[in-house]
């Protein structure tokens, strides 16, 4: 019987050696943000730990535009509870530099180290592969020659609403949610009442799973008040600083939030994980099934191996290299923050005198971070390449972002730079999903006035301009 003889594969393999920022310490101006999304879940991240969880629809974590303040996010406590010192998993919400700080932004996950005497704490973030759901799983390790008793109490406050309505009116939409607490996980259950026939149901859960010597039962707290308390913040809520147990209050609170606190026993020069695990479903029986199968250590870490599948697969679907990757990431702090430092536009921003309205007329709503790019001569266009590309990544990291690129030819009968424009974004996207995104706008502004273009380049979070080089040098 003749078989055929499969030869091994000899011709060579390229290997990326994938995206990597590393920093050392929170930027105080503005805060250096990292992406992560499977296409319908997405969490953005920042150096100092703060940041946003939400769906394609609704935002999961309570979230507002502020590089100074910037108090918002899921935080981490870490109370050693025999010598009574508390720290933060990241910088956040304490605030506090610590003996060792590194955050490490990758193409599949976020790392936060750091280092309080001689216990270390490392953070790692991921959204998982198929699901809506992301993982912070926080390994402790004791350095120490005497055995250490350690409680880890996680915090974010609930939204499950769309961004715009959460801060149109917080206090009505936090009216909708009920929480409660499944003892057979000892998951954290939060759904979202309807408001009209057309509203679709959204559960949210939050659990830890725990891999290490667990000291005591889970607590838990849904309830704001209760937990921050009266007069205080997330950088000194009472539930912290007093020595007292989570008031397990679940129900129709009126400021709903998460909160799970486990505690571990760490024997000299041992180290113990746990996994906080949120996750998202459109029923209760899905999120039953959710919390079964992510209910083990060997699922929490079965998803970071996927995780790192996944990003693999995505950078070569969209012919992302590791340099643009990065580039492309370190332009989302200024996309989701208005950076305090843009000197370049502060001409355009004094002499500006229209508002947001002035862009409807365009058919852009104003409501999305606006990146332009100017183009006056046909060498000019190389740019449009870089830019539609970095805007496919962030479409499919849920980064909604407005591209307006803005022709600056005199006006002709051909209008030839226009016309070239319009090819190469044709050319780059399909028809149908340019129009479906509606993200993509093409405007020739030599005939406009001249406040229009003082209008885009004020309210504009990024301005790349073709004869200037390259995205990266600009």
């Amino acid at each position: 019987e003749n078989k055929e003889k499969i030869m091994p594969y000899k011709g060579t393999i390229s290997h990326d050696k994938g995206s990597y920022r590393h920093f050392t310490q929170p930027n105080s101006f503005l805060p250096k943000a990292h992406v992560l999304s499977n296409g319908y879940y997405s969490v953005v991240i920042t150096d100092k730990g703060t940041g946003y969880s939400r769906t394609k629809d609704y935002a999961i974590t309570r979230w507002r535009e502020d590089s100074i303040i910037d108090s918002y996010g899921m935080f981490f406590y870490i109370k050693n509870k025999d010598t009574g010192e508390n720290w933060s998993a990241a910088y956040a919400p304490f605030n506090v530099l610590p003996d060792g700080y590194e955050v490490t932004f990758t193409a599949d996950k976020t790392l936060i180290k750091r280092t309080n005497g001689l216990i270390e704490t490392l953070t790692e973030i991921i959204v998982t592969s198929g699901d809506f759901a992301e993982i912070r799983r926080i390994k402790l390790k004791n350095n120490e020659k005497v055995s250490r008793n350690l409680e880890v109490t996680s915090y974010y406050e609930v939204v499950m609403a769309q961004q715009n309505s959460d801060e149109a009116h917080p206090a009505f939409s936090n009216l909708f949610v009920e929480t409660e607490f499944n003892q057979e996980f000892q998951a954290l259950l939060a759904h979202r009442r309807p408001r009209s026939e057309s509203d679709k149901e959204l559960w949210l859960a939050h659990m830890a799973v725990i891999d290490g010597n667990q000291a005591a039962d889970i607590e838990y707290e849904t309830d704001r008040m209760q937990f921050i308390g009266r007069g205080h913040t997330v950088s000194d809520p009472v539930a912290i600083k007093r020595e007292r147990p989570l008031g397990n209050h679940v129900g129709n609170v009126l400021d709903p939030i998460f909160s799970l606190r486990a505690k571990v026993k760490l024997l000299p020069g041992k180290s113990a994980r746990i996994s906080f695990i949120t996750m998202v479903a459109n029923s209760k029986e899905q999120m039953l099934e959710l919390l079964a199968k992510y209910n083990s250590v060997e699922s929490a870490d079965a998803a970071f191996w996927l995780a790192v599948i996944r990003s693999q697969v995505e950078a070569k679907y969209l012919n992302i290299k590791a340099h643009e990757m990065e580039l492309y990431q370190d332009m989302i702090s200024d996309i989701i923050f208005l950076n305090p430092l843009r000197q370049e536009c502060a001409q355009y921003m004094q002499q500006n005198q229209k508002g947001q309205s002035a862009l409807w007329p365009y058919g852009i709503s104003g409501d999305r971070p606006i990146v332009v790019a100017k183009i006056q001569k046909l060498e000019d266009v190389e740019i449009l390449y870089e830019l539609l590309k970095a805007h496919e990544y962030w479409r499919i990291k849920d980064l909604r972002v407005d591209l307006v690129i803005l022709v600056m030819e005199e006006y002709s009968y051909a209008n030839p730079v226009f016309a070239l424009v319009n090819d190469i974004v044709e050319a780059n996207q399909s028809a149908d999903m340019l129009h479906k995104k509606g993200d993509i706008f093409i405007l020739n502004l030599a005939q406009s006035a001249i406040e229009d273009q003082y209008l885009f380049a004020a309210l504009a979070r990024l301005c790349f301009y073709g004869q200037k080089g390259s995205m990266s040098e600009q």
